[in-house]
């Protein structure tokens, strides 16, 4: 599995995408989170998830969990960023 987690890399795809997880960013202040595996934290400036065996971080102000679901995500507020690490 070594030599496909490489070629993923060289090729710009995270391993990440290819089994569901995936995030994205809307233009009025949300982050969908697909394929997260649980809450690791929830504050006004950051929310944390697990996944797989990364940390997802949304960051802003005034942020929220929406929606709650298996695998499923929607934090609101005003969206600094997100980090994967």
């Amino acid at each position: 599995m070594k030599i496909w987690s490489e070629f993923l890399e060289a090729a710009g795809v995270a391993e990440s995408f290819l089994k569901g997880r995936r995030y994205t960013v809307t233009e009025n202040g949300a982050v969908l989170v697909e394929g997260q595996d649980g809450v690791l934290g929830v504050g006004d400036s950051e929310v944390k998830f697990r996944y797989g065996k990364r940390v997802l971080s949304v960051k802003g102000e005034n942020l929220k969990i929406k929606t709650l679901s298996k695998g499923f995500a929607v934090v609101c507020g005003n969206i600094s960023g997100v980090d994967e690490t």
